[in-house]
C-alpha cells in the first residue's frame, strides 16, 4: 500500500509545472521550503531598499530561534540603529571626517618586490601608468576612458544622462556646489595640499552613462539598481584604488632606469594627489563610495599596499600626505567597524571582504585598545569563516569560479598577513578587550589561536589555501582562460599586475570597444586569466605546478613578505597527474582525456543554496581541446543596471545543457537578482573514471545526463526528459568555426585544433549568442542548437 502512495506521489509530482512541485515540497518538507521562501522575500525586501521590513524580519528570526537570547540581541539590534541616527544628526551638523587620528607610529605591512620581478613587465607597467597619469581608466568594460568631470557619456543600452558634475573653476565654488556645507571645510583643507595643475576625477559618477551620485548626500539615503543602465558598481570599482600600486612599481621602474617612464617624482605627486582629490569628494559616510563596506575595506588594503611598497622600496614619502592617508584609514576603519556585513544565515565575499580589510587596516594603524580589539576580532573571523567560505575539497561555496579568484585572493593575503604579524603586535592581541567589540558576532574572550608570539593557524586553513590551488589548475581550460561558471563580476582584491594583451583597434572592435585616445596598440585586460592567483599562493606554498603557471610573478613575492617568511618554505612537488578530479562541494567535475579537458557541473546553488552568484547550468558541460575552449559557458555581462539581461544570462538556454522553451531549472526574478530557488535538487548519479551521470528534477520531468568516457575515441552523451520540445544548446567560444554537414555533424576549428560533435537523428541548427568574457563586456558568437525531441537525445565528441 505504501509503494502505491508513494509511486502516485511521485506520478503527480512529474507531471505537474513548477507551481505544483513547489507545493508538493512543502508538504514534504516543510522547514526546507520554509527557509527558501524567507530568503526569496528577504532578499526581494532587499532589492527595494525596505530597511524597516528587512529590521522586522531580522528581530523576528531573532526571538524564533533563541527566545532567552533574543532580549539581548534585538536590544543589540536597537543600540546599533540609534548610533546610526545619532551619527547622522552629528553628520549633518558636523564634518563626517575624523580629524585625530590615534597617535603613535603606524605598522607596515607590504614589502616591494624584487626589481627582478617587475622588469620582464616594464611595458605594462609603463602602459598602465601613463594612462592612470592621464586619468584614463578601463574598468568593468568600458574601454579607456578620460574621468574629467562634467563629460558626455556613451550611455548603456540606451540609458544616458547629461553631465551633471560642475566642472573644476579657479574660484574652487564648484566644490561648494558638490559637497554638504559641514563637510565643506575639511574638504578645502585636502584640496589646498594637492598639486597645482591637477584636474579632479570624477569619483562619483557612472562613467558609462554619466549618472553621479551626489556627494552631499548621506550614503545611507542613496538608492541605486533604480534606473535603467546605472550601475553604482563602476564607482565602487575606480574607488577600490587598485590603480594605485601601479604607480608606486612605475616609480620603482623609473628609478631603475627602465625606458618608457616619467621620472619617479612625478608618480609619487599623482599618488598623494589621487588620495587627496578622492578624500575631498568623497567624505565619509556620504556618496556611493561609502555605501559597500566591502568597496571601504578593498580601498583600505590598497591604500595601505601602495603606501608600504613605496616606503620599504626607500622613497622618502611627504609628511603631510602620510599624515592624511592616517586620517583616511582611520575613517576607513571605523566605517568598517560599524558597518560590518554580517548576516546569520547568508553572509558571502562580502562578508569575508569586510573581515579581511579590517585585518590589514587595524594591523597597520597604531596599536590603540579600539584598533586591538579590532584585529583579534578579525583574526577570530578569518580563522572561523574560511571554512565556511571554502568547502574541504578548497573550492568556493559560492557556485562561481570567477568568485573563487576573488576568496582566493582573500584568503591567501589574509594567511599571509595574519601569519606575518609582529610579535609585540601578537602579544597586544592577548590582551584586546572583548567589551569593546559591540557587533555581532562578538569578539571571544577565550583565544586559542595565539601561541607565544604567534598566531597558529590551524591546518584546515592551509589546506584550503592549497586546495584553492589545485582547483584554480583544474578549472584553467588554457593560458589565460578559465572555465567560466557561474558569475563573474571581474571582482578583485589586488590587481598589482593584470593580464594584459596590446589590442588594435580592429582587435578591440568586437567588444564594441575603441581607443578614446587615439592610442594603438592599447592594452586590454584579460579578465579570465587567474594566473596571478597561482603565484599568489605559491608565496605560501610554493609547488611547481603553481609556480609554472605564473613564474617569477610579483604576487609571488609580495605574499612573501607579507608573511614575513626568514627564508623561502621549500619547494612542493608537483601534483600526479589523474584522469578524474572532483570537486562535490562546488559540484564541479573535470576529466582530463588526452588533448580533452571536460569540465561536468552537478551542484549545489551556493552559498548555502541561496544561489546569489550561481546559474541555471545544472548538467552543464564545457570543453577544452589543445589547449584551446571551444563549448563556453557565457558569463554574466551585467548586474543591476539591466534585469532582464541578469537574467537571460543566468537562464537555463544560455548553457550547455539540456532546455525547454518557458521553463527554468530554477526559478527567479526580476526583482530576485541574487536568488535562484533550490528547485532542480541536482543528483549525481555515478562518476568514476569511465562514466558521469547525474540529474535534476528543474523540469516537470527529470533530465538525466550520462556521459561516456573511453579511452579512445568519441565521448558519448545521452540526454533523456519526457517532456516535449526538449532542446540541447552548445555554446561555442566566439574563435570557433563551424561547419554543419547533413549526417547532423558539427565540425568545430579554432587555431588549427579541430573538434567534431555528431548529433543522432537529429540536426543542428546555429544561432548567435552574446559572449560575455568579464563583467560589462560582451562579444558575439555562435551556439549549436538541436532540433525538438521528446525522450532522449545522444550525441558524441570526438
Amino acid at each position: 500500500m505504501m509503494h502505491k502512495v508513494k509511486k502516485l506521489w511521485q506520478g503527480i509530482y512529474d507531471a505537474g509545472g513548477p507551481r505544483r512541485r513547489v507545493c508538493m515540497d512543502a508538504l514534504r518538507h516543510p522547514k526546507g521550503a520554509c527557509k527558501n521562501a524567507w530568503q526569496a522575500a528577504y532578499a526581494g525586501f532587499d532589492s527595494l531598499g525596505c530597511r524597516r521590513v528587512l529590521w522586522a524580519m531580522d528581530v523576528f528570526r531573532q526571538i524564533a530561534r533563541d527566545p532567552a537570547a533574543a532580549p539581548r540581541k534585538i536590544a543589540g539590534k536597537l543600540r546599533a540603529g540609534l548610533a546610526d541616527r545619532i551619527r547622522a544628526r552629528r553628520d549633518a551638523r558636523t564634518p563626517s571626517y575624523d580629524q585625530e587620528p590615534p597617535q603613535g607610529a603606524h605598522r607596515p605591512c607590504f614589502t616591494a618586490p624584487p626589481l627582478e620581478s617587475l622588469r620582464p613587465h616594464a611595458r605594462e607597467y609603463a602602459a598602465l601608468a601613463r594612462l592612470t597619469l592621464e586619468h584614463r581608466f578601463d574598468l568593468l568594460g568600458s574601454g579607456w576612458v578620460k574621468l574629467d568631470r562634467g563629460e558626455q557619456r556613451q550611455g548603456l543600452d540606451g540609458g544616458v544622462h547629461p553631465p551633471l558634475e560642475p566642472r573644476p573653476d579657479a574660484g574652487g565654488r564648484w566644490l561648494a556646489a558638490t559637497l554638504s556645507p559641514n563637510n565643506l571645510h575639511c574638504a578645502r583643507r585636502l584640496r589646498g595640499q594637492i598639486s597645482p595643475g591637477f584636474a579632479p576625477i570624477s569619483w562619483n559618477e557612472d562613467f558609462k552613462t554619466g549618472f553621479v551620485w551626489p556627494a552631499s548626500q548621506p550614503s545611507r539615503s542613496l538608492r541605486y539598481a533604480d534606473r535603467h543602465g546605472v550601475d553604482v558598481k563602476v564607482p565602487w570599482e575606480l574607488a577600490r584604488m587598485q590603480h594605485l600600486p601601479w604607480l608606486a612599481f612605475a616609480a620603482m621602474l623609473s628609478r631603475d632606469g627602465q625606458p618608457g617612464f616619467e621620472a619617479p617624482e612625478r608618480y609619487l605627486r599623482e599618488i598623494k594627489d589621487q588620495m587627496l582629490d578622492f578624500a575631498s569628494a568623497c567624505p565619509p559616510r556620504f556618496g556611493p563610495n561609502w555605501l559597500c563596506t566591502m568597496d571601504v575595506a578593498i580601498r583600505a588594503a590598497n591604500l595601505i599596499a601602495t603606501h608600504d611598497i613605496l616606503a620599504s622600496a626607500g622613497f622618502s614619502l611627504d609628511e603631510g600626505f602620510v599624515l592624511e592617508l592616517r586620517r583616511t584609514l582611520w575613517d576607513h576603519f571605523t566605517h568598517i567597524v560599524n558597518n560590518i556585513e554580517y548576516h546569520p544565515v547568508v553572509r558571502a565575499n562580502h562578508y569575508y571582504s569586510d573581515i579581511v580589510g579590517l585585518l590589514f587596516v587595524s594591523a597597520w594603524l597604531p596599536e590603540t585598545p579600539r584598533t586591538t580589539a579590532a584585529l583579534a576580532w578579525a583574526v577570530q573571523e578569518y580563522l572561523g569563516e574560511t571554512p565556511v567560505q571554502f568547502h574541504a575539497d578548497g573550492a568556493n561555496f559560492e557556485a562561481s569560479t570567477s568568485y573563487h579568484r576573488l576568496c582566493g585572493e582573500l584568503v591567501t593575503y589574509g594567511a599571509a598577513l595574519v601569519m606575518g604579524l609582529p610579535a609585540a603586535t601578537v602579544a597586544g592581541l592577548r590582551k584586546a578587550d572583548a567589551s569593546l567589540w559591540a557587533w555581532q558576532p562578538p569578539l571571544q574572550s577565550e583565544r586559542p589561536w595565539l601561541e607565544e608570539d604567534r598566531i597558529l593557524l590551524p591546518r584546515e586553513i592551509m589546506d584550503r589555501v592549497a586546495r584553492a590551488g589545485d582547483f584554480l589548475l583544474d578549472y584553467s581550460a588554457e593560458a589565460g582562460e578559465i572555465f567560466q561558471i557561474g558569475d563573474n563580476d571581474s571582482g578583485r582584491l589586488f590587481k598589482f599586475l593584470p593580464a594584459l594583451s596590446f589590442l588594435t583597434c580592429e582587435e578591440l572592435a568586437p567588444f564594441g570597444l575603441r581607443p578614446e585616445a587615439g592610442v594603438s596598440p592599447e592594452p586590454f585586460e584579460r579578465i579570465n586569466d587567474h594566473r596571478h592567483l597561482a603565484a599568489a599562493i605559491a608565496g605560501l606554498l610554493p609547488r611547481a605546478d603553481l609556480l609554472a603557471l605564473a613564474p617569477e610573478h610579483p604576487e609571488t613575492h609580495l605574499v612573501r613578505g607579507l608573511a614575513r617568511f626568514a627564508q623561502t618554505p621549500a619547494l612542493r612537488p608537483a601534483r600526479a597527474p589523474s584522469r578524474l578530479r572532483a570537486y562535490p562541494g562546488f559540484g564541479l567535475y573535470f576529466y582530463a582525456l588526452g588533448e580533452i579537458h571536460l569540465a561536468l557541473r552537478c551542484g549545489s546553488n551556493g552559498q548555502h543554496d541561496n544561489g546569489g552568484h550561481a546559474h541555471n547550468d545544472q548538467l552543464s558541460l564545457c570543453l577544452a581541446k589543445g589547449g584551446r575552449l571551444f563549448l563556453v559557458d557565457p558569463g554574466t555581462y551585467v548586474y543591476t543596471p539591466l534585469p532582464r539581461q541578469r537574467n537571460r544570462f543566468r537562464a537555463t538556454r544560455h548553457h550547455n545543457t539540456l532546455f525547454v522553451p518557458k521553463k527554468e531549472q530554477n526559478s527567479f526574478s526580476a526583482t530576485s537578482l541574487f536568488t535562484l530557488l533550490n528547485e532542480a535538487r541536482p543528483e549525481l548519479l555515478e562518476c568514476s573514471e569511465s562514466v558521469w551521470s547525474a540529474r535534476h528534477q528543474g523540469f516537470a520531468a527529470p533530465h538525466t545526463r550520462t556521459v561516456r568516457l573511453p579511452d579512445a575515441g568519441m565521448i558519448e552523451v545521452e540526454d533523456s526528459c519526457n517532456l516535449e520540445d526538449c532542446r540541447l544548446a552548445l555554446h561555442l567560444h566566439p574563435e570557433v568555426r563551424v561547419r554543419l554537414l547533413a549526417d547532423g555533424t558539427a565540425l568545430l576549428e579554432r587555431d588549427g585544433v579541430e573538434l567534431s560533435i555528431a548529433l543522432q537523428g537529429l540536426a543542428w541548427e546555429l544561432e548567435e549568442f552574446a559572449y560575455s568574457p568579464g563583467y560589462g563586456l560582451v562579444q558575439a558568437a555562435q551556439r549549436l542548437v538541436s532540433a525538438p525531441f521528446t525522450g532522449m537525445a545522444v550525441w558524441s565528441i570526438g
